[in-house]
């Protein structure tokens, strides 16, 4: 059976669009969880936050990824600057990835990563947490109807422990 043209495209093109579109968000993700790992192989745990950020910075380097570290993210209100944000790290335009030294996951780090998409137009981010125990990550998804997280609260929906 052939494909049907949607608008110019076969179903199938679409359907292969859909899904590298759908990949490269994976493929990156992947990338940069795999770079997390490896600065936390070799450094192990017990540093401040700004040596895990030149160590992944220079991993980013190594493995060709596109980034930003200590983005400015300016917070506005009617038009005005009222504040600014400055996030560890924007990959390839389309990630927020922020990095803390600590014992887990605290409400506030996970507001804080929401702040930055909402302040950056970004729907993805990474908060990685350097414990004694490894280096776990959270996926953080903003929506239209996202809600501050809170540890009491059952709609978490825009999270995901990886």
């Amino acid at each position: 059976m052939g494909d049907r043209i949607i608008h110019g495209a076969t179903s199938t093109e679409l359907s292969r669009k859909d899904t590298e579109k759908t990949l490269l968000h994976t493929i990156l993700t992947r990338r940069v969880i795999g770079a997390l790992f490896d600065v936390f192989r070799e450094l192990g745990y017990g540093y401040q936050e700004k040596y895990y950020q030149r160590a992944l910075a220079k991993r980013f380097s190594e493995l060709g990824l596109k980034y930003v570290r200590e983005q400015m993210l300016p917070l506005k209100f009617h038009q005005q600057i009222i504040g600014r944000y400055f996030v560890d790290f924007v990959v390839d335009g389309r990630l927020v990835v922020e990095l803390k030294v600590s014992s887990g996951f605290f409400e506030a780090n996970v507001n804080q990563v929401l702040g930055y998409l909402k302040a950056s137009g970004l729907d993805l981010g990474l908060l990685a947490i350097f414990t004694p125990q490894g280096v776990k990550v959270r996926r953080i998804i903003e929506t239209k109807n996202s809600v501050p997280f809170r540890d009491n609260s059952m709609e978490v929906a825009h999270l995901e422990t990886i």
